[in-house]
């Protein structure tokens, strides 16, 4: 019998150990909690929920507690297309742009001449820019995005 209730620590350990992050790591969980956050899943938690802004865009922000490694979250999408149509802005992420976009991605140019970086194909946010403010912001862009309401922005996905 006491090698049965020595074992269960073992097994319950194994469990846990079976639960945790999958081989791509902290990148891979960094990606999901951006599409997360982006696609409307952390919502209820936060600090302004929904508002409207204008154009038929809302914008959910996050200041206690963000979603995401950074001082505060804020991401607009159109209520009709919220998975095809979110920026997400990242104002003092602990995590870079090349961070987020993954090995392969590409540098990119808006029109405006904004700079940033393009995920590679087959990467799971593949259909988004990320783009470097001067301010330190860092926004996720999605194509949907990007042609109804930042046009600008279309050049750096092609």
């Amino acid at each position: 019998m006491p090698r049965r209730l020595t074992a269960l620590p073992f097994l319950a350990l194994l469990t846990l150990v079976g639960c945790g992050p999958r081989a791509g790591g902290q990148a891979e969980d960094l990606t999901a909690q951006v599409l997360f956050t982006g696609n409307g899943t952390y919502d209820r938690q936060g600090d302004r929920r929904g508002e409207k802004v204008s154009g038929g865009l809302r914008e959910t922000v996050w200041e206690k507690q963000p979603p995401l490694p950074a001082r505060r979250v804020t991401v607009r999408y159109d209520g009709n297309a919220r998975p095809l149509t979110w920026r997400l802005d990242l104002e003092a992420p602990q995590f870079s742009a090349a961070d987020l976009a993954g090995k392969g991605a590409r540098q990119v140019r808006t029109a405006t001449g904004a700079e940033g970086l393009r995920p590679p194909p087959g990467s799971r946010l593949a259909d988004t820019v990320i783009l470097e403010q001067p301010s330190g912001t860092l926004q996720v862009v999605t194509r949907g995005y990007a042609a109804q309401v930042q046009p600008e922005v279309l050049p750096a996905f092609r």
